[in-house]
């Protein structure tokens, strides 16, 4: 179970700009809670998931493949034995050309959403 990586991308913000549900009691027949325009600050983080080992790195908030290839070179590739696989979702980045051309020169053995 030790070869397997799970990696990802996700945005985290300060306020959410979806849409909030709020249970209140039946007795009480408004519920205030204080309006946030335009969300807050946000930051991307990408995460590492494996059964010994999880990371999490803020990344740059627009995420190409060569930022993304940075992220792989420090946080992914020295955890790696010859034996690993990496498993990451379908994102531009992670199946540009060059990002596939980068995990094959450093031997990589990668599953794709």
């Amino acid at each position: 179970m030790e070869r397997f990586h799970f990696t990802v991308e996700t945005c985290m913000e300060l306020y959410s700009t979806g849409r909030k549900y709020v249970r209140r009691p039946i007795w009480q027949r408004f519920y205030r809670m204080k309006a946030v325009k335009y969300g807050g600050p946000r930051i991307l983080i990408w995460g590492l998931l494996r059964v010994t080992h999880e990371s999490l790195i803020q990344v740059p908030p627009i995420l190409n493949s060569k930022e993304y290839q940075k992220v792989l070179d420090t946080a992914l590739i020295p955890l790696l034995n010859k034996d690993s696989v990496d498993m990451q979702d379908g994102a531009s980045c992670h199946r540009s050309q060059s990002t596939l051309h980068f995990l094959d020169c450093r031997q990589v053995c990668l599953v794709t959403d």
